[in-house]
């Protein structure tokens, strides 16, 4: 998943999801940033009101410039066969982790860009050219 956003400086950080896919048993979600500053980039199985239950996750602490008040464009990634997540942020590998070989390749049965399925957790900025690939990016194609 790759997006340009640009977070409302008057209102982030708060607790908000860029997007997010679900099925009855797997989500994708990425959220720059939720409240505590922190990006998430979470795969997997299990859904639960607010949170990803038994998911992969990868997470980091961003500084005020890489989400509000300026445009930053974010590439999310999973490989399964390396088990690797990684988060690019303006071209750079800005972080990564290892992950399971968990897939989330049910049907999906709702999804959301700029909130949670159900309408919450709204984000707060601008979002721009949302693209969804099912070949892994690396920097030199950013």
């Amino acid at each position: 998943m790759s997006l340009w956003t640009y977070g409302d400086p008057a209102l982030q950080p708060q607790d908000n999801v860029l997007f997010r896919a679900q099925s009855t048993t797997n989500i994708v979600q990425g959220s720059v940033p939720w409240g505590d500053g922190n990006v998430y980039w979470d795969t997997g199985d299990g859904v639960s009101a607010c949170c990803v239950v038994g998911a992969n996750r990868i997470n980091k602490v961003a500084a005020a410039t890489e989400y509000e008040g300026q445009w930053n464009h974010y590439v999310f990634t999973k490989n399964t066969s390396a088990n690797a997540m990684r988060i690019y942020l303006n071209g750079v590998q800005w972080h990564s982790g290892g992950g399971s070989q968990i897939i989330a390749g049910a049907t999906t049965t709702a999804f959301n860009l700029g909130s949670h399925v159900d309408g919450i957790y709204n984000y707060d900025g601008h979002i721009d050219e949302f693209r969804l690939s099912n070949i892994e990016r690396s920097e030199s194609v950013m």
